[in-house]
Formats: C-alpha cells, sequence, structure tokens
C-alpha cells in the first residue's frame, strides 16, 4: 500500500501539480517511508515477541497489523490531505509555512516508532 501512495505522489494530475510541487512531495514521501518503517518494524517484533503489543495509545494493545497499518496510514492520509488543502488554501504570510507541520509531526512519531522497535531487547 505504502508503494501506491508514493507512485500517486510521483505522477499527479495537472491540477493536483500546482500545490503539490516538489517540497510536498519530499514531505509527503518521507511519511510515507517513515510509516513503512514504523509498519515493518512492529510486524519484526511481533514476530519476535509473541506477548508483546502496540504500544501506541490509540490501537489499545493489539497485535493485528492489517488493524494497525490500515489505520496508521488512514490518519496519515488525513493528515496529508489537512496540509495539502492548508498549503492550497492558506495565504497569510505567517500561517501559510505551518502546511508542513502535521507532516513532519507524523513523520517524526513514526520514526521514532520504528527506532524503538528496532532497538528494543526481546525476551
Amino acid at each position: 500500500m505504502p508503494l501506491a501512495l508514493i507512485l500517486l505522489l510521483l505522477f499527479v494530475p495537472p491540477a493536483f501539480s500546482q500545490t503539490a510541487d516538489r517540497e510536498f512531495k519530499i514531505e509527503a514521501a518521507a511519511l510515507v517511508a517513515s510509516n513503512l518503517a514504523d509498519t515493518v518494524s512492529t510486524a519484526q517484533a511481533f514476530h519476535r515477541c509473541s506477548t508483546c503489543i502496540e504500544a501506541n495509545r490509540w490501537y489499545g494493545g493489539d497485535r493485528n497489523m492489517t488493524k494497525i497499518s490500515l489505520s496508521s496510514l488512514a490518519i496519515d492520509l488525513g493528515v496529508a490531505s489537512l496540509s495539502y488543502e492548508w498549503k492550497r488554501h492558506i495565504h497569510n504570510r505567517w500561517l501559510h509555512p505551518l502546511w508542513r507541520a502535521g507532516l513532519i509531526l507524523q513523520t517524526e512519531s513514526h520514526t521514532q516508532a520504528a527506532i524503538h522497535n528496532w532497538r528494543t531487547k526481546w525476551p
């Protein structure tokens, strides 16, 4: 699924291209890459540890990778859509640069989760 998102961001229709410029594509690609790293590291952690659960409070200690992956993807798509609309419609000189804040925060969150999953010593 993340590969489809990357392809979607790289080959966008012309009407979308005016707002989804190079900066937006780079930020969104970083979000997709960090989400993929988080998903892979979580799956590896579940494989190594049969009693481990997802620590994110949104998933309530679940081990269902399909549920975790799809809900994470939905949240990231929402953040990317909000950032896209912000960049497209907010033109205030002080507020406009904040379009990337959500993308950066989600990217950082996924990256931290992946690092945690790969660094943890499993029983």
